[in-house]
Parts: C-alpha cells; structure tokens; sequence
C-alpha cells in the first residue's frame, strides 16, 4: 500500500476515534456483567466464588434464602470484584434460583443449582468450620458417606478453594481404638454414579478428576466428560485401590513427598478408608486457669483475654502431659507455651512435617500455616516453634508440635541463627537434669506489625522473645542447685530483629526476665522449696548454663 492512502486511513481512525472519545467524555453509562453464567453446588453446601464487573457502585437486587452472598455491594474495579457464594446444606430435593445484581437501571444475573440429598444415597456430612467428626476404620465402600484417605499416619487434605489443580497434600492424624477425630472439611464423599465412583470434597463439593497424563488431580465443580469415574477394589490387607477407569491410574500415597497422587504403577502406598460416624465435642476449650500445678507453668490469670490448653502424650504406655500454652484469640499465637523436657519424653523418630490445626482451638481462632506468613514489610518470617520439633520425637508427639498454635511469624534471621542455636543447648542441658522445665514464649506489647496466614487472616509480630529455663537434679549437684533444693534457674531474652551471635549475650535471671516481661514464672517451685530458696533460683545468674 502506498504511503500516502495509509496517512490517510490513519487520519480517518483518528477522526473517528477521537469523535467517540468526545461523545462519550460526558456521559458513561452504567454497566454491570457477571463473569460465569452459572454456579453448582453440591447437597453439602460449600462456597463458590463469582467475579462482578461494574464501572460503578453496585449491589445484590435479588438473592435465594439457601445462599449468603459476601459481599452483598461494591464499586468499580478494573479486573472485576470477587464475590463468595456460600450455600446451606440441602437435605431436601434439588434446587434453583438466580442472584442479581444492580447498578442504577441495569441488572446483570447469575444462576444457582444445588444438588438435593437424596442423590447421594447416603448421608451427608455438614463440614462446620468448627465441628469435627469421629471417622471409623472402613471395611466396605458405602455410596453417599464420606470419607478419609489414610495412609502412614496422614491422611490427603482436599484442595484449597483457590487450587484447582495439584497433588493433595497431607496432615497427620493419630489413630486410637481404629478411630480419627479430625475435621469434617478433611473428608470426601463417594457416590456411585456413571458406571463406578465419583469422589467429591466435601469442603466444596468439587469433582475429582485426572486429566491429560499428570499423575495429580484436578478439582471442577462440574463433572467433566471423562476422568472422573473411578474402579473401587478392597485388598483383603483392607487397601482401597481406586483405578481411573479412563487413565488406569490408582491413587496413591508417595512417602518421600508426602501427597496423595494417582499413579500407572504400584510405586506408593494404597490408602485405608476411614468412615464418618459421628459428631465429637472437639474442640475442647480452654481448661480452667489455676488448676494444673505443673512445675513448667507460669501464673496464669482469667481476665487476660488468654486461653489455657493442654496435649497429653504416652510414653512408656502412660497417658502423662506434654505441653501447655496460653493462647491469644485476637492475635493468633500462644503467649507462651510450658513444657517438662528429658530424654523419655523426646522420645524416638524425627520431624513428620504433618502441619495441621489444633483439634482442641476453634479454627476460626487459629492460623492457617500449610505454607509460611506472608509478610506486608518485605521481611521474611519462617514458622517459628515454641515447642521445638526436636523435643517431641515420637510420631504422635510430633504431630502435636505442628499444629498452628505452636507457631509464631518469627524472622527466618533469628529462628535459623542465635535461637535455633539456644534451642539446641537447651536440649543438651537437658541431658544433665532429671528434667528441665521449659517456657518459651514471646511478647507481642506494642506491637504494631502484622503478618498473614494462608487465608489472609492478620497474625501479630512478636517484638521479643524469650525462653525460662528451670533446671532439676535429686542428686549430685549442678552450679547452686544443691544450695537450692536441688533447682537451678535461668533465663533468656532476645528483641525481635535478625541476631546471629552468642546467644549466651542474651542470658539473665529468672527475676530480670520477669520484670522484663511482666509474667510470673514457675509459680509452683515454693511449693516444692521454701521461698527463700525458690527466690534465690530467680535471682542468681548461675555460671554453670555458660
């Protein structure tokens, strides 16, 4: 084309472009649109997400009473607003409606469809944020009940609600009496539908399917047209082999990553099934302040906006206490958290890295930490363990120190360094003690930094932490532990910056990290010496920790 004609065509698309630009400069028109065209649910109820797209201010005009819409009002955004659909269990016929939404004159709508109970066959389990469930060891596959897929002491998580595709990931459990008591959104259900099983999370109602030649699974609120159906076959060892009747893949658990995947060979490990049978009283709440007289534990108080739990553990086939925390509901960590130390109740094994939450806290009061804080400060924080992972060794013990209680957003600088150092000597002390009683503990006063959780809930930063240390010997002596009734006290105290020097700097006695901190520790030590005595182990500075 000659360089004139297009000069031209140039000119004209200006004209014309710049003409709209100046027809519509004085006048935008409201306009509203909804990205999907429709939303299922399964009879579980669950939560979906649409997406609003407005160039105004706008609102929900019309709803469904089975369906709580969050939230119900925004305003203009360039990418469109996400908002969440959560629907009610259904326990009658399946049902339909549509939700619309207004800006000024113009209305834009989507379509709702939840599955009734009845086509599952079975009972439905209602996964409440915070109920949980006792499931049973399962011989037979039901259709319609829900399920966990066990394996090595873990069983598979189901997908996020902003994953929809990836190996499952895992969480431990301990199995007692052939029963786990874990939480009802960790299920899935079984139907059988179009020729074999269909598997369903019961957090959302998403289908499980494989799709392509990935071993992992992909998640749809939709049945897809193949992928989805799967072969059931009970081993008489009562492995469940669940066969991809399309991809001829079995799911399986991977011991070296630890996910449940679905693979051609038998190279893992064939889940167990475990049966939803009942509604537990977990979580167990707070214990009453004051009671315990642990020699670990600091002075607690009832108005101090704090709970106080407590983990058991067996060792040598007694049921005895492990560790106890006072937790903080606002700011999502423990305060402290006390626990006795020595060789038998280390116990034997190593780190499972089953991270997982706290059976005995609400979950709407805990931290989601599957993967570390993310910070709003470009700092980096690791998940920092009041009870280390190395003191609880055995597996059920360990699985205890995973729970997102125990953690705090402590700055990689320090909990990689100094601190992790000082957790290591501490466990060497231990040694040359009948037990050491330990509070490790952190201070969140004046604080004014947050970091987020998983699900984007703010955690409180920590400006120090801190670590008391109580040292007891019925014979022999250790430094002033002869003088003192056989105890021995010491202290540590450490601002919340990156610190990778000699962690000994940072020693004190008992009293200096009281009156640093404000929190009376080892309150039950007169009871077993005198005052006297029990005010000279918080007092003295003892050569012997160095």
């Amino acid at each position: 084309m000659k360089l004139w004609k297009i000069s031209m065509i140039l000119i004209a698309a200006a004209a014309v472009f710049g003409a709209c630009q100046d027809k519509g400069s004085s006048e935008t028109l409201p306009s509203i649109s909804i990205v999907e065209n429709e939303v299922r649910f399964e009879a579980v109820g669950g939560e979906q997400k649409i997406t609003v797209m407005a160039n105004g201010s706008w609102s929900l005009d019309k709803g469904v009473d089975w369906i709580t819409v969050s939230p119900s009002s925004g305003g203009a955004s360039k990418n469109g607003m996400p908002v969440t659909l959560k629907a009610k269990i259904n326990t009658g016929a399946e049902r339909d409606g549509s939700l619309s939404f207004k800006i000024g004159t113009r209305t834009a709508s989507v379509k709702v469809w939840q599955a009734g109970a009845d086509v599952t066959g079975g009972d439905v389990v209602v996964p409440e944020n915070d109920k949980w469930y006792v499931f049973r060891r399962a011989t037979v596959l039901e259709s319609g009940r829900s399920y966990l897929f066990f394996a090595k002491n873990v069983i598979a998580v189901p997908h996020a609600a902003t994953i929809s595709y990836g190996y499952l990931k895992t969480t431990g459990v301990v199995v007692e009496d052939n029963q786990i008591r874990t939480q009802g959104r960790n299920a899935f259900t079984v139907t059988e539908e179009d020729g074999g099983y269909v598997i369903r999370q019961i957090s959302d109602g998403r289908v499980l399917y494989m799709m392509d030649d990935h071993n992992s699974f992909q998640v749809g609120a939709d049945k897809p047209k193949s992928g989805h159906v799967w072969d059931v076959k009970v081993e008489q060892n009562g492995d469940f082999v669940f066969t991809n009747k399309d991809k001829k893949k079995t799911i399986q658990f991977d011991p070296e990553y630890g996910t449940f995947a679905s693979y051609p060979q038998a190279s893992g490990v064939y889940p167990y099934l475990y049966e939803c049978i009942s509604e537990t009283s977990a979580p167990v709440g707070p214990t009453l302040k004051g009671m315990p007289k642990w020699l670990e534990l600091p002075e607690t108080k009832d108005d101090d906006g704090l709970d106080f739990y407590t983990h058991d553990q067996i060792t040598d086939g007694k049921n005895i206490r492990s560790w106890s925390f006072d937790y903080d509901p606002k700011a999502l960590l423990s305060h402290w958290v006390a626990y006795p130390l020595n060789k038998k109740l280390r116990g034997n094994g190593s780190r499972t890295d089953q991270w997982g939450l706290d059976p005995k806290v609400p979950v709407s009061q805990q931290p989601v930490l599957y993967t570390t804080y993310k910070s709003n400060n470009g700092k980096k924080y690791d998940r920092g363990h009041q009870l280390p992972s190395a003191d609880r060794l055995d597996y059920a013990s360990n699985v205890k120190t995973l729970y997102f209680p125990n953690m705090t957003p402590q700055l990689s600088g320090l909990n990689q360094n100094s601190w992790a150092n000082l957790e290591t000597r501490v466990r060497e002390w231990s040694e040359s003690f009948d037990t050491l009683y330990v509070v490790t503990g952190c201070s969140v006063k004046g604080s004014t930094d947050v970091a987020y959780d998983n699900d984007g809930k703010a955690v409180t930063v920590p400006v120090g932490y801190y670590k008391a240390l109580l040292g007891y010997k019925k014979t022999g002596s250790l430094g002033n532990s002869s003088q003192n009734g056989g105890y021995i006290g010491c202290a540590f105290w450490f601002d919340h910056v990156d610190y990778s020097g000699d962690f000994m700097t940072k020693a004190m006695s008992i009293s200096e990290l009281e009156e640093k901190t404000g929190v009376n520790f080892f309150v039950n030590l007169p009871s077993q010496i005198d005052d006297a005595k029990a005010k000279a182990v918080e007092q003295t500075k003892d050569s012997w920790w160095k």
